[in-house]
Protein backbone atom coordinates (compact mmCIF):
# COMPACT_ATOMS: atom_id res chain seq x y z
CA UNK A 1 0.00 0.00 0.00
CA UNK A 2 1.46 3.31 -0.97
CA UNK A 3 2.15 5.84 1.75
CA UNK A 4 0.02 8.91 1.92
CA UNK A 5 -0.70 11.47 4.60
CA UNK A 6 -4.15 13.03 4.24
CA UNK A 7 -4.84 16.56 5.39
CA UNK A 8 -8.02 17.50 7.20
CA UNK A 9 -8.79 20.79 8.86
CA UNK A 10 -10.66 20.00 11.99
CA UNK A 11 -11.91 21.86 14.95
CA UNK A 12 -13.04 20.75 18.36
CA UNK A 13 -13.38 22.69 21.53
CA UNK A 14 -12.35 21.94 25.03
CA UNK A 15 -15.10 20.67 27.24
CA UNK A 16 -13.98 21.82 30.70
CA UNK A 17 -11.78 24.89 30.43
CA UNK A 18 -10.66 27.13 33.30
CA UNK A 19 -12.18 30.57 33.59
CA UNK A 20 -9.28 32.40 32.01
CA UNK A 21 -9.14 34.56 28.91
CA UNK A 22 -7.90 32.35 26.07
CA UNK A 23 -4.73 33.73 24.50
CA UNK A 24 -2.37 32.58 21.81
CA UNK A 25 1.29 33.17 22.51
CA UNK A 26 3.83 33.27 19.68
CA UNK A 27 5.17 29.80 18.90
CA UNK A 28 8.73 29.04 17.95
CA UNK A 29 7.87 26.43 15.29
CA UNK A 30 7.33 27.89 11.81
CA UNK A 31 7.04 24.52 10.04
CA UNK A 32 5.67 21.08 10.95
CA UNK A 33 7.73 19.74 13.85
CA UNK A 34 7.23 16.56 15.86
CA UNK A 35 6.86 17.05 19.60
CA UNK A 36 9.01 15.13 22.09
CA UNK A 37 8.38 13.95 25.65
CA UNK A 38 8.42 16.80 28.16
CA UNK A 39 11.48 17.42 30.29
CA UNK A 40 10.66 18.33 33.93
CA UNK A 41 10.99 22.09 33.31
CA UNK A 42 9.27 22.22 29.90
CA UNK A 43 5.85 23.86 29.77
CA UNK A 44 5.14 24.18 26.03
CA UNK A 45 5.10 22.16 22.80
CA UNK A 46 5.83 18.79 24.39
CA UNK A 47 4.12 15.49 25.21
CA UNK A 48 3.38 14.55 28.81
CA UNK A 49 2.28 11.01 27.98
CA UNK A 50 0.91 8.75 25.24
CA UNK A 51 -0.82 5.48 26.04
CA UNK A 52 -2.26 2.75 23.82
CA UNK A 53 -4.97 0.72 25.56
CA UNK A 54 -3.70 2.13 28.84
CA UNK A 55 -0.06 1.15 28.30
CA UNK A 56 2.75 3.69 27.71
CA UNK A 57 3.67 3.86 24.04
CA UNK A 58 7.43 3.82 24.60
CA UNK A 59 10.26 4.74 22.27
CA UNK A 60 10.75 3.39 18.76
CA UNK A 61 12.64 0.11 18.39
CA UNK A 62 14.56 -0.32 15.10
CA UNK A 63 13.31 -3.29 13.14
CA UNK A 64 10.07 -3.60 15.12
CA UNK A 65 6.98 -2.66 13.09
CA UNK A 66 4.22 -1.04 15.14
CA UNK A 67 1.73 1.83 15.32
CA UNK A 68 2.83 5.14 16.83
CA UNK A 69 0.72 8.06 18.02
CA UNK A 70 2.30 11.45 17.45
CA UNK A 71 1.78 15.20 18.01
CA UNK A 72 3.31 18.04 16.02
CA UNK A 73 3.13 21.75 15.42
CA UNK A 74 2.01 22.95 12.00
CA UNK A 75 2.81 25.84 9.70
CA UNK A 76 -0.38 27.45 11.02
CA UNK A 77 0.36 28.70 14.57
CA UNK A 78 -3.32 28.27 15.45
CA UNK A 79 -3.29 24.49 14.98
CA UNK A 80 -1.71 21.42 16.52
CA UNK A 81 -1.89 18.14 14.60
CA UNK A 82 -2.06 14.66 16.12
CA UNK A 83 -2.68 11.17 14.82
CA UNK A 84 -1.47 7.59 14.50
CA UNK A 85 0.81 6.09 11.84
CA UNK A 86 2.28 2.64 11.24
CA UNK A 87 6.06 2.36 11.00
CA UNK A 88 7.06 -0.83 9.17
CA UNK A 89 10.72 -0.53 10.19
CA UNK A 90 10.41 1.02 13.64
CA UNK A 91 12.97 3.75 13.00
CA UNK A 92 11.70 5.92 10.13
CA UNK A 93 10.36 9.47 10.35
CA UNK A 94 6.61 10.06 10.51
CA UNK A 95 6.51 11.15 6.87
CA UNK A 96 7.76 7.70 5.79
CA UNK A 97 5.09 5.78 7.68
CA UNK A 98 1.93 4.27 6.22
CA UNK A 99 -1.65 5.25 6.91
CA UNK A 100 -3.29 1.98 7.99
CA UNK A 101 -3.29 1.29 11.73
CA UNK A 102 -5.07 -1.02 14.18
CA UNK A 103 -8.65 0.31 14.64
CA UNK A 104 -9.21 -1.50 17.97
CA UNK A 105 -6.68 0.49 20.02
CA UNK A 106 -7.73 3.41 22.24
CA UNK A 107 -5.14 6.21 22.42
CA UNK A 108 -4.81 8.84 25.13
CA UNK A 109 -2.53 11.83 24.54
CA UNK A 110 -1.71 14.46 27.15
CA UNK A 111 0.29 17.44 25.88
CA UNK A 112 1.50 20.76 27.24
CA UNK A 113 0.62 23.76 25.10
CA UNK A 114 1.82 26.59 27.38
CA UNK A 115 -0.12 29.74 26.49
CA UNK A 116 -1.88 28.08 23.56
CA UNK A 117 -5.55 27.61 24.50
CA UNK A 118 -7.24 24.78 22.60
CA UNK A 119 -10.95 25.46 22.13
CA UNK A 120 -11.89 23.33 19.12
CA UNK A 121 -10.92 19.76 18.13
CA UNK A 122 -11.94 17.53 15.21
CA UNK A 123 -10.62 14.78 13.01
CA UNK A 124 -10.96 11.42 11.35
CA UNK A 125 -11.28 9.03 14.27
CA UNK A 126 -14.05 7.67 16.52
CA UNK A 127 -15.11 7.33 20.17
CA UNK A 128 -13.33 10.59 20.82
CA UNK A 129 -13.36 13.05 23.70
CA UNK A 130 -11.11 15.75 25.09
CA UNK A 131 -10.56 18.11 28.02
CA UNK A 132 -8.56 21.34 28.35
CA UNK A 133 -7.12 22.32 31.73
CA UNK A 134 -4.27 24.07 33.44
CA UNK A 135 -0.91 22.37 33.80
CA UNK A 136 -1.41 20.35 36.96
CA UNK A 137 2.35 20.15 37.49
CA UNK A 138 3.13 23.79 38.22
CA UNK A 139 0.15 25.83 36.91
CA UNK A 140 2.44 27.43 34.34
CA UNK A 141 0.30 26.88 31.26
CA UNK A 142 -2.35 24.84 29.51
CA UNK A 143 -2.53 21.11 28.92
CA UNK A 144 -5.11 19.18 26.98
CA UNK A 145 -5.98 15.49 26.93
CA UNK A 146 -7.54 13.75 23.94
CA UNK A 147 -8.77 10.14 23.66
CA UNK A 148 -9.78 8.44 20.42
CA UNK A 149 -9.74 5.26 18.35
CA UNK A 150 -8.78 5.02 14.66
CA UNK A 151 -11.71 4.67 12.24
CA UNK A 152 -12.12 2.73 8.98
CA UNK A 153 -12.05 5.01 5.91
CA UNK A 154 -12.52 4.64 2.16
CA UNK A 155 -10.51 7.10 0.07
CA UNK A 156 -11.27 8.02 -3.55
CA UNK A 157 -8.61 7.95 -6.23
CA UNK A 158 -9.60 11.34 -7.67
CA UNK A 159 -9.94 13.06 -4.30
CA UNK A 160 -13.15 14.05 -2.58
CA UNK A 161 -14.16 17.35 -0.98
CA UNK A 162 -17.46 18.89 0.10
CA UNK A 163 -17.39 20.88 -3.15
CA UNK A 164 -16.78 17.96 -5.52
CA UNK A 165 -16.84 14.19 -5.09
CA UNK A 166 -17.42 11.36 -7.58
CA UNK A 167 -18.67 7.77 -7.44
CA UNK A 168 -15.27 6.40 -8.43
CA UNK A 169 -14.23 3.17 -6.68
CA UNK A 170 -12.17 3.59 -3.54
CA UNK A 171 -8.45 4.00 -4.13
CA UNK A 172 -7.63 2.84 -0.60
CA UNK A 173 -9.69 0.96 1.93
CA UNK A 174 -8.11 1.43 5.34
CA UNK A 175 -9.31 -0.60 8.30
CA UNK A 176 -7.96 2.06 10.65
CA UNK A 177 -6.93 5.71 10.24
CA UNK A 178 -6.51 8.62 12.67
CA UNK A 179 -5.65 12.26 11.97
CA UNK A 180 -6.90 15.35 13.78
CA UNK A 181 -6.23 18.92 14.79
CA UNK A 182 -6.65 20.97 17.94
CA UNK A 183 -7.27 24.63 17.16
CA UNK A 184 -7.51 28.04 18.77
CA UNK A 185 -10.56 29.64 17.12
CA UNK A 186 -10.16 33.03 18.83
CA UNK A 187 -7.47 34.00 16.35
CA UNK A 188 -8.60 31.92 13.38
CA UNK A 189 -9.35 34.21 10.40
CA UNK A 190 -12.03 31.87 9.00
CA UNK A 191 -14.16 32.00 12.17
CA UNK A 192 -16.54 34.92 12.72
CA UNK A 193 -16.72 36.71 16.10
CA UNK A 194 -20.25 35.32 16.51
CA UNK A 195 -19.09 31.75 15.98
CA UNK A 196 -16.22 32.13 18.43
CA UNK A 197 -18.73 32.65 21.23
CA UNK A 198 -20.50 29.36 20.54
CA UNK A 199 -17.87 27.01 19.14
CA UNK A 200 -15.74 26.86 22.27
CA UNK A 201 -16.09 23.36 23.64
CA UNK A 202 -17.08 21.52 20.44
CA UNK A 203 -15.59 18.20 19.40
CA UNK A 204 -16.16 16.45 16.07
CA UNK A 205 -15.21 12.96 14.90
CA UNK A 206 -15.94 11.40 11.50
CA UNK A 207 -14.78 8.90 8.89
CA UNK A 208 -15.53 11.34 6.05
CA UNK A 209 -12.78 12.37 3.69
CA UNK A 210 -13.78 16.02 4.11
CA UNK A 211 -16.39 17.78 6.22
CA UNK A 212 -17.80 21.26 6.76
CA UNK A 213 -19.69 22.33 9.90
CA UNK A 214 -22.02 25.36 9.78
CA UNK A 215 -24.38 27.10 12.20
CA UNK A 216 -27.79 28.26 10.92
CA UNK A 217 -28.81 31.10 13.23
CA UNK A 218 -32.05 31.71 11.30
CA UNK A 219 -33.44 28.17 11.37
CA UNK A 220 -31.76 27.36 14.70
CA UNK A 221 -29.98 24.31 13.35
CA UNK A 222 -26.51 23.05 12.59
CA UNK A 223 -25.55 21.63 9.21
CA UNK A 224 -22.80 19.20 8.34
CA UNK A 225 -21.63 18.63 4.78
CA UNK A 226 -19.76 15.35 4.34
CA UNK A 227 -17.62 14.25 1.42
CA UNK A 228 -17.42 10.55 2.10
CA UNK A 229 -16.11 7.92 -0.28
CA UNK A 230 -19.24 5.83 0.01
CA UNK A 231 -18.29 3.10 -2.46
CA UNK A 232 -15.71 0.45 -1.68
CA UNK A 233 -13.75 -1.32 -4.36
CA UNK A 234 -16.52 -3.91 -4.69
CA UNK A 235 -19.16 -1.21 -5.14
CA UNK A 236 -20.78 -1.81 -1.75
CA UNK A 237 -21.91 1.27 0.14
CA UNK A 238 -19.81 2.36 3.09
CA UNK A 239 -21.39 3.81 6.22
CA UNK A 240 -20.94 7.44 7.09
CA UNK A 241 -20.01 7.95 10.73
CA UNK A 242 -20.24 11.36 12.41
CA UNK A 243 -20.50 12.62 15.96
CA UNK A 244 -20.27 16.13 17.39
CA UNK A 245 -20.27 17.41 20.96
CA UNK A 246 -21.96 20.82 21.34
CA UNK A 247 -21.60 22.78 24.61
CA UNK A 248 -24.51 24.38 26.47
CA UNK A 249 -23.64 27.84 25.10
CA UNK A 250 -24.03 26.64 21.52
CA UNK A 251 -27.26 24.78 22.27
CA UNK A 252 -28.81 27.83 23.89
CA UNK A 253 -27.77 30.51 21.43
CA UNK A 254 -27.88 28.62 18.12
CA UNK A 255 -30.41 25.79 18.56
CA UNK A 256 -32.66 27.67 21.03
CA UNK A 257 -32.32 24.97 23.66
CA UNK A 258 -32.29 26.74 27.06
CA UNK A 259 -32.46 23.39 28.91
CA UNK A 260 -29.99 20.99 27.28
CA UNK A 261 -30.53 18.33 29.97
CA UNK A 262 -34.00 17.76 28.53
CA UNK A 263 -32.71 16.89 25.05
CA UNK A 264 -33.22 13.28 24.03
CA UNK A 265 -32.97 11.42 20.75
CA UNK A 266 -36.77 11.65 20.55
CA UNK A 267 -36.70 15.45 20.83
CA UNK A 268 -34.24 16.03 17.97
CA UNK A 269 -34.95 16.15 14.23
CA UNK A 270 -32.38 15.27 11.56
CA UNK A 271 -32.48 15.26 7.76
CA UNK A 272 -30.04 14.05 5.14
CA UNK A 273 -29.96 15.75 1.75
CA UNK A 274 -28.33 14.11 -1.26
CA UNK A 275 -28.78 16.11 -4.44
CA UNK A 276 -32.45 17.15 -4.57
CA UNK A 277 -33.65 14.40 -2.21
CA UNK A 278 -34.15 15.02 1.52
CA UNK A 279 -35.12 12.28 3.97
CA UNK A 280 -35.47 12.02 7.73
CA UNK A 281 -32.69 10.08 9.44
CA UNK A 282 -32.23 8.92 13.04
CA UNK A 283 -29.89 10.79 15.35
CA UNK A 284 -28.75 9.99 18.88
CA UNK A 285 -28.55 12.81 21.43
CA UNK A 286 -26.92 12.18 24.82
CA UNK A 287 -26.32 14.82 27.51
CA UNK A 288 -22.92 14.91 29.22
CA UNK A 289 -23.19 16.53 32.65
CA UNK A 290 -19.40 16.61 33.16
CA UNK A 291 -18.60 18.54 29.98
CA UNK A 292 -21.90 20.44 29.93
CA UNK A 293 -23.38 19.74 26.54
CA UNK A 294 -24.90 17.17 24.19
CA UNK A 295 -23.19 14.66 21.90
CA UNK A 296 -25.04 14.02 18.62
CA UNK A 297 -24.27 10.85 16.66
CA UNK A 298 -25.65 9.59 13.37
CA UNK A 299 -24.64 6.99 10.82
CA UNK A 300 -25.95 5.34 7.69
CA UNK A 301 -25.25 4.76 4.01
CA UNK A 302 -24.71 7.91 2.00
CA UNK A 303 -23.72 9.02 -1.48
CA UNK A 304 -20.34 10.76 -1.89
CA UNK A 305 -21.87 14.14 -1.02
CA UNK A 306 -24.44 14.45 1.75
CA UNK A 307 -25.67 17.29 3.97
CA UNK A 308 -27.08 16.59 7.43
CA UNK A 309 -29.30 19.14 9.21
CA UNK A 310 -30.11 18.80 12.91
CA UNK A 311 -32.39 20.89 15.12
CA UNK A 312 -34.42 20.49 18.29
CA UNK A 313 -38.15 19.75 18.15
CA UNK A 314 -40.36 22.56 19.49
CA UNK A 315 -41.41 21.19 22.87
CA UNK A 316 -43.62 22.33 25.72
CA UNK A 317 -41.92 23.85 28.77
CA UNK A 318 -40.27 21.18 30.85
CA UNK A 319 -40.17 23.17 34.08
CA UNK A 320 -41.21 26.51 35.52
CA UNK A 321 -39.21 29.57 34.53
CA UNK A 322 -39.68 31.41 37.82
CA UNK A 323 -36.98 34.05 38.09
CA UNK A 324 -38.05 35.79 41.28
CA UNK A 325 -41.02 36.75 43.48
CA UNK A 326 -41.55 39.36 46.18
CA UNK A 327 -44.52 40.43 48.23
CA UNK A 328 -45.81 43.92 47.47
CA UNK A 329 -48.88 44.02 49.75
CA UNK A 330 -51.22 41.94 51.97
CA UNK A 331 -52.66 40.13 48.96
CA UNK A 332 -50.26 41.14 46.23
CA UNK A 333 -46.96 39.83 44.87
CA UNK A 334 -44.62 40.68 42.01
CA UNK A 335 -43.49 37.60 40.06
CA UNK A 336 -40.98 37.58 37.21
CA UNK A 337 -40.05 34.79 34.79
CA UNK A 338 -37.09 33.98 32.59
CA UNK A 339 -36.67 32.12 29.28
CA UNK A 340 -39.72 33.09 27.18
CA UNK A 341 -39.34 29.98 25.00
CA UNK A 342 -38.96 26.22 25.37
CA UNK A 343 -36.48 23.87 23.71
CA UNK A 344 -36.66 24.17 19.94
CA UNK A 345 -37.82 27.79 20.06
CA UNK A 346 -41.47 27.13 20.94
CA UNK A 347 -42.75 30.39 22.47
CA UNK A 348 -44.30 30.47 25.93
CA UNK A 349 -47.44 32.59 25.70
CA UNK A 350 -48.61 32.61 29.29
CA UNK A 351 -47.63 31.99 32.90
CA UNK A 352 -49.74 31.10 35.94
CA UNK A 353 -48.65 31.87 39.49
CA UNK A 354 -50.50 30.66 42.59
CA UNK A 355 -49.81 31.82 46.13
CA UNK A 356 -50.48 29.98 49.40
CA UNK A 357 -50.04 30.69 53.06
CA UNK A 358 -46.82 29.52 54.72
CA UNK A 359 -47.20 25.96 55.98
CA UNK A 360 -50.26 25.09 53.90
Amino acid sequence: MRSRMLTLTVALLAGAAPLLTPVLLPRAQAAPTDWHLCAPAETESCIVSITANGQPQGAAVPGVARDYAWVRSTADPRKIAFGVSHNPTGDGPVEAETDEVDPTVTYRLRVRTGGFFVDEVAGRFRDAGYVQDLNSYDQSGYEFVVKFRPTPVHDLAAGCTVESCTDAPADQELSGFALGYARNTYQAPDVSPQERRYLAGTFRATNAQDEDFNSDFVKHAFKVRLANPSHTGSGAAARTAYSVFLPNSYLGMVLEVPFPRQLRSSTVLAWRTIGLTTVRVPVTAAYDSYLGGVRFTFSGPAAPLATYTVKAKPTTPGRARLYGARRTGPHRAYVSYSEPYANGGKPITGYVARCHKPGG
